[in-house]
């Protein structure tokens, strides 16, 4: 699907417009870790993103390759640079660091997390399935996530001990499946030496699960976790912004999420409600670390 007027048919109706540079209502303490005040500068941000990214959906994006099968646009650039500069604005001492080279060191202990446009093969190709994501971390505890939908106008988002919602609705996770009945969403990475082990893992999927299916991007498919769409996701071979905005909104809607590090392989990312996640480890684990040099 390559036609650019795609998204304008399926942009969701009455989906928020806003100028490009976000609009925060409340006030904000720059050195404050609250989540919920953390959220609501991300909701703000990704849907100021979100709004400068649709603008742009009559124009086919120039891109090129960052390694095989692996592309960055302009646009990815541009939405980079406007949330960095858009969080910064509300939290100016906060760590910032972005898919797309975006470093800076803060001095409060919170760390952003960017993805740009997690999926832009998808939004190359003008198809649905890839998102703007963005999360908030202090250490290693994710304290508030957010993930835009640019084509629905969805916007995903989590505070920690708050729960995960999609713009006003609460999520929950899947209804408790049986390991035969569950579908399964993952994805493949860039390098064949990762599609290889994926593959691998597909198929041992296939032989306990009802279908395993791919839908779109990391951030995409957890989303989807979170809403109840699917029973459950598992990948390899992640970045760090790919994996954490997605897995803190699923966790936050109850689903059982680990992340594990692979040092020279990523991130790996198994993410089910509790009672589906066990059997899926067992069958996901021993291929992972296998596969370990």
């Amino acid at each position: 699907m390559n036609d650019p007027s795609f998204w304008h048919r399926n942009a969701r109706s009455g989906a928020p417009e806003v100028q490009d540079q976000a609009h925060f209502t409340g006030s904000v303490d720059p050195m404050a870790a609250d989540p919920q005040g953390l959220v609501a500068i991300g909701r703000a941000v990704i849907v100021a993103a979100m709004s400068h990214l649709r603008r742009s959906f009559e124009s086919r994006p120039a891109a090129r390759a960052k390694s095989r099968g692996d592309y960055v646009t302009a646009m990815d650039l541009a939405i980079e640079d406007l949330i960095a500069a858009e969080v910064l604005r509300a939290r100016p001492y906060d760590a910032v660091v972005g898919e797309e080279g975006t470093s800076r060191e803060g001095i409060t202990g919170i760390e952003w997390i960017i993805d740009p446009i997690d999926g832009t093969l998808q939004f190359l190709r003008a198809e649905a399935g890839f998102v703007i994501s963005l999360a908030a971390r202090r250490g290693q505890q994710v304290l508030a996530a957010v993930v835009g939908d640019p084509v629905s106008g969805a916007v995903f988002w989590s505070a920690h001990g708050i729960g995960s919602y999609r713009d006003g609705l609460r999520l929950h996770g899947p209804a408790p499946a049986d390991p035969s009945d569950a579908i399964v969403s993952t994805g493949f990475a860039s390098s064949p030496l990762a599609r290889k082990q994926q593959a691998e893992i597909v198929g041992r999927l296939s032989e306990f699960t009802r279908h395993v299916r791919v839908f779109g991007s990391a951030g995409y498919e957890m989303c989807r976790l979170a809403a109840g769409s699917v029973d459950a996701y598992v990948e390899t071979s992640l970045a760090l912004w790919d994996a954490l905005p997605g897995a803190a909104i699923a966790a936050q809607a109850g689903c059982q999420v680990e992340i594990l590090e692979q040092p020279d392989r990523g991130y790996t990312v198994i993410a089910a409600p509790p009672d589906l996640y066990r059997p899926l480890r067992s069958i996901v684990l021993p291929l992972v670390t296998a596969a370990a040099p």
